[in-house]
């Protein structure tokens, strides 16, 4: 497939400089790829196929640079996905130096992102907190009472939620009712920040104190969302506006503008991508990386096993079974549902399973294996369990396969 790049199309990837991309005239270049290409060029970003796995610790905070960050809850099985081998502490150690951090950001969920793109997430994402109710809302501004809870954070920091409620209630008695409203106001407005855990629970202090360098009221928030839709397009590559507002938490429309700011300025151009039909955007910089994409299969035998909430499933939810051949559906903890990680198998998502695992039981019990029909074999299914032993190894359980295989067709 090939599609007309229009004079103005042209000005802007000349503009961008994208390297090797030399137009004139009505001359055609390839702006339409096919389903293989845009499943393959999303997972070499992602860290997904076999040339692109981590090698050791010295990768760690590139990954987790590379795949926009790690949803808080699996994240360590996130990254033991994406790497020949891995140790908990590597990340840890990147937590505890301040390369990592914990925030409320993507659709506010709680996630780790690199220490320098924290303040771009956390300011990209404040119109969405602002509509958040109760105390996890963002404040348009500062008061009163919120300085002297900061002041009081200040004199006891790293202080977890609980301790400032007590120290804040014994000392502005009048107060006692906002001050748990007040503390998470303070942290949605970038004053205060996750530093670390204490017995389990989060503890926090100011911004300035612990990260000096990180200036995020120096980033206004018209250039924090441009940059976040352009990470995640430089994460996930061809994605349509209603993607981009999936993954962020923004409206629609407010994605749309941003796309409209950047395809302005030739950072950003318009694609096709094989089976979808709303506009696709690629930044102008990544087409002649996606324009090179190989797709000849891969060594067959390459197993991940996805968990809940990974980068992949996370991006692609709506459009998982078009590009990559299953429909994969969060768990739904109301019903009882606790884990359901997809099975990748080479570039597709071939099924699903159940797991438990808990940490308070030695075991991790593998139970209710999908497999699509035509690779419902014992050749997959063997591989499937060894990527399970791997897993059982990584959390000391011991594996308990209970599963009967089910073809999904």
């Amino acid at each position: 497939m090939r599609c007309l790049v229009t004079n103005l199309e042209l000005i802007k990837i000349k503009e961008a400089k994208v390297s090797g991309i030399y137009l004139a005239g009505s001359e055609l270049v390839r702006l339409s790829f096919s389903r293989e290409e845009a499943r393959k060029f999303v997972l070499e970003r992602l860290h997904l196929t076999p040339e692109k796995l981590g090698e050791g610790k010295k990768d760690t905070l590139s990954i987790v640079r590379d795949i926009g960050g790690l949803q808080d809850g699996w994240h360590f099985y996130e990254m033991f996905a994406r790497m020949k081998a891995f140790q908990r502490g590597w990340l840890i150690d990147l937590l505890q130096r301040g390369k990592l951090v914990y925030g409320h950001v993507l659709r506010k969920a709680l996630r780790i992102v690199s220490a320098d793109e924290y303040p771009f997430f956390f300011k990209a994402t404040r119109s969405i907190m602002r509509k958040k109710a109760a105390y996890y809302a963002c404040p348009e501004r500062l008061t009163s009472s919120h300085r002297k809870a900061l002041a009081l954070i200040e004199r006891h920091q790293p202080i977890t939620p609980s301790g400032f409620s007590k120290v804040f209630s014994d000392a502005h008695p009048e107060l006692k009712k906002e001050a748990r409203r007040l503390f998470y106001e303070l942290y949605n407005f970038g004053e205060i920040i996750r530093v670390g855990f204490r017995r389990g629970r989060p503890r926090y202090g100011l911004t300035r104190t612990f990260f000096s360098e990180m200036k995020i009221e120096e980033v206004p928030e018209e250039k924090a969302r441009e940059w976040l839709a352009s990470k995640c397009l430089k994460v996930y590559g061809p994605f349509c506006a209603h993607d981009i507002a999936h993954w962020v938490g923004w409206t629609v429309k407010e994605t749309r503008n941003i796309l409209n700011s950047l395809h302005e300025k030739g950072e950003v151009i318009k694609v096709e991508v094989e089976g979808r039909t709303h506009i696709q955007w690629l930044l102008s910089e990544d087409l002649e990386s996606l324009s090179s994409i190989e797709t000849s299969p891969e060594e067959p035998g390459l197993v991940r096993i996805l968990f809940n909430d990974d980068a992949l499933l996370l991006g692609y939810y709506k459009r998982l079974e078009r590009t990559f051949g299953f429909r994969w559906i969060y768990p739904q903890l109301s019903k009882g549902e606790y884990l359901r990680p997809a099975i990748l198998f080479s570039n597709e998502v071939i099924g699903e399973l159940t797991l438990q695992l808990y940490s308070s039981s030695p075991k991790m019990i593998a139970e209710k294996l999908v497999i699509r029909k035509e690779f419902a074999e014992e050749s997959v299914v063997e591989k499937v369990i060894k990527e399970l032993e791997r897993i059982s190894i990584f959390a000391g359980k011991e594996l308990d396969v209970r599963f009967n295989l089910r073809s999904e067709l």
